[in-house]
């Protein structure tokens, strides 16, 4: 019996690129096979510590040397392309998509942006492909910023500057303090700011309340698990409630 919910519109604001699972699926379809089980790779992220230890493993290439049962290149390689970046986006928004949802927004790498200058050109084409078959869906990408002390730090932030006039919606950070080279930078650029909270619980959610151009605070539900941060991230009278419940 279908439930009420399956009606609802989703909208998914902190979708991850996963780009070499989503990549495996796109080629399997191509190569007419069965995708890889990845089970043993989420199962090593949920093994790692809670945090930003665990939200790196999500970008980690994992089993990427043989994604293709036709293609001798690694899997790493094909995502390098450009027809690979677009298929692998494509499978990415056609799975949110065909769960029901009309609007993610995906994040990237940051190196994403370094490898892929055209990113969001190629980005739209993906998303083309997909309203092709589901005509009220839209998309749009964002990067994960490097934090400061990241060798391509400098470079990242430039490029997601640079892009902002191709149409890239905004940027993610995902460790704070930033650079103070950077704050209000996005903000001037037309790009929208997020920061990832629940990645450096409860520090992070502190340290936020300083940011007034963050626009959007990921993962803040994790502050759940912390009352001191619940106290931050929403008012007493909820987080009250929410602990008694």
């Amino acid at each position: 019996m279908a439930s009420p919910s399956d009606a609802v519109p989703r909208v998914d604001l902190h979708r991850h690129a996963e780009a070499y699972a989503r990549l495996d699926t796109a080629l399997a379809k191509r190569e007419a096979r069965s995708p890889r089980n990845w089970s043993g790779w989420a199962e090593d992220v949920a093994a790692a510590p809670a945090g930003l230890p665990r939200l790196e493993m999500l970008g980690a290439a994992r089993g990427v040397a043989s994604l293709s049962s036709t293609d001798s290149r690694r899997g790493d390689e094909i995502y390098a392309q450009p027809d690979g970046f677009v298929e692998t986006v494509e499978q990415n928004l056609a799975d949110a998509a065909d769960a029901g949802a009309i609007y993610v927004e995906v994040r990237f790498g940051g190196g994403t942006l370094l490898t892929h200058p055209e990113l969001v050109a190629l980005f739209r084409e993906a998303e083309s492909r997909v309203r092709g078959r589901h005509a009220d869906f839209y998309a749009e990408p964002l990067i994960v910023a490097h934090w400061p002390d990241h060798p391509n730090a400098e470079a990242v932030f430039k490029a997601c500057l640079r892009a902002a006039g191709d149409g890239l919606a905004g940027v993610d950070f995902s460790r704070s303090p930033m650079s103070r080279s950077w704050i209000g930078a996005p903000r001037i650029a037309g790009l929208g700011a997020s920061l990832t909270l629940g990645s450096g619980l409860p520090a992070m959610l502190e340290s936020s309340q300083t940011y007034t151009w963050n626009q959007r605070s990921g993962y803040r539900v994790s502050a759940g698990w912390d009352m001191r941060s619940m106290r931050v991230a929403m008012p007493t009278s909820w987080s009250e409630s929410l602990r008694r419940s």
